[in-house]
């Protein structure tokens, strides 16, 4: 404890300094800027002073203008030059998982144009001198036309744009980089906490599943409000936790594969576009398998998940086989070892011959351990029905 007291105190003692000197050159920073805007100000109300009183106005007015938009211009390209650059690489090497990068865009800008503004500058450089004195001949009606007016008009121009670039680069040098990173740091504090909240969905709605198929009953409100909450990659792996319980239960132990069931039903509750033909197949097969079987909602289960997933050529042809299944157990014809009506016959036979050009022979034999498998092989010979 001792230890980790000092650690905080030679801490501060080394952040201090920091602190202070940042302070002190905002406040210098500040003062220099004041102190320009003053000296500008100056000069242009003793040069105003030889005219009349309402050209001196005139011309005062021409010299704000004039000085703000040279400003303008300087503290544009001050800011330019200025932008720093966003070091991305120690963000991906962290470690820490998927993050979040800055947006470079107007680092690029500004890396582009300060180049091209170089470059033409440079190519142009033995242009300057008639240029400026091109300009100070155009400004120079706007100070009173007299001798004196280019001279002014031109140093005016170029005091105020040197000026506010050399304020603005320093403010966007030393200051900007503090704004952006504080700016950065709310925002990834922000992504953190909702990623946070979100995990935390995520670990809830998985626990109370596990308790549903541990056997401990979870309220269906409570389960579907849970699951509500988890993001979609979360629910794609419940929904593989509950198909896998009820692949590895539902022959040799009905009561646990039937713990599936109410995760079947909340995942369907959550799809009201009917998406997932899965989470409705899953669910007619418990219905079928279960004791006492709920032969008619199978059914039900399985027509939705035919109608979800298409034709045939999508795959998963058992939900055929599994729905000629159950309408061959509710037909009381085949209890009474009769043929089965027109309609019934033609709905069964479709969907045996359907499942047939997927499925192996022996699914559609009397003969084997499954009872189903049995009852298909009966009533296909019983309907004298072929594949």
């Amino acid at each position: 404890m001792a230890g980790q007291r000092e650690g905080q105190v030679e801490g501060a003692d080394e952040s201090a300094p920091l602190a202070d000197t940042t302070v002190h050159f905002r406040h210098s920073l500040r003062n220099n800027a004041y102190a320009m805007l003053a000296l500008g100000t100056l000069a242009c109300i003793v040069f105003v002073c030889q005219f009349s009183f309402s050209e001196a106005l005139s011309v005062l007015g021409s010299a704000i203008v004039v000085a703000a938009a040279a400003g303008a211009i300087g503290a544009f390209l001050g800011f330019l030059f200025g932008i720093p650059k966003t070091l991305q690489s120690n963000l991906l090497d962290s470690g820490e998982g998927t993050r979040y990068l800055a947006n470079t865009n107007l680092e690029q800008i500004s890396d582009w144009l300060t180049k091209i503004l170089v470059g033409i500058g440079l190519v142009q450089i033995a242009r300057a001198p008639d240029a400026l004195s091109s300009l100070a001949d155009a400004l120079a009606p706007a100070f009173g036309g007299n001798e004196a007016s280019p001279t002014f008009a031109l140093s005016l121009t170029i005091y105020s744009a040197v000026s506010a670039f050399v304020m603005t680069y320093l403010w966007t040098r030393a200051l900007l980089r503090g704004v952006l990173q504080a700016a950065d740091e709310g925002l990834s504090q922000k992504i953190s906490d909702v990623l946070m909240t979100h995990e935390d969905a995520n670990a809830r709605a998985l626990s109370l599943v596990e308790k549903q198929l541990a056997g401990k009953p979870v309220e269906a409100s409570e389960l579907k409000e849970a699951l509500g909450k988890a993001s979609p990659a979360w629910l794609s792996l419940i929904f593989r936790r509950a198909e896998e319980q009820r692949v590895q239960s539902w022959r040799s132990d009905k009561g646990r594969m039937e713990q599936a069931i109410p995760v079947f039903q909340a995942l369907i509750a959550l799809d009201p576009d009917r998406r997932f033909h899965g989470h409705f197949g899953s669910l007619g097969f418990c219905l079928k398998d279960k004791r006492p079987a709920d032969y008619e909602g199978a059914i039900e289960q399985l027509t939705t998940a035919i109608t979800i997933r298409g034709p045939i050529s999508q795959g998963w042809p058992f939900y055929e086989w599994n729905r000629a299944v159950c309408r061959i157990r509710i037909d009381p014809q085949f209890g009474q070892q009769q043929k089965s009506s027109t309609t019934s016959s033609a709905e069964i036979s479709q969907d045996l011959r359907t499942a047939a050009t997927w499925l192996s022979p022996t699914f559609f034999q009397s003969v084997g351990a499954d009872p189903d498998v049995r009852a298909v092989g009966e009533w296909l010979a019983l309907n004298e029905v072929s594949l």
